[in-house]
């Protein structure tokens, strides 16, 4: 649903929900600092914004 939203979101705010949304991955999965947001994204089987 988030992904369909961010569609049609311009630039400035798709980089602004993609950065809220990376740290509530890396809340949630407990994330380190040196994990990958694509591995954080694959590991947590949740799609990209973009």
């Amino acid at each position: 649903m988030l992904s369909h939203f961010c569609s049609s979101a311009k630039s400035a705010n798709t980089k602004i929900i993609q950065a809220f949304q990376v740290i509530c991955l890396r809340m949630i999965g407990n994330a380190s600092w040196y994990v990958t947001n694509i591995a954080l994204h694959n590991n947590l089987k949740v799609t990209t914004i973009r």
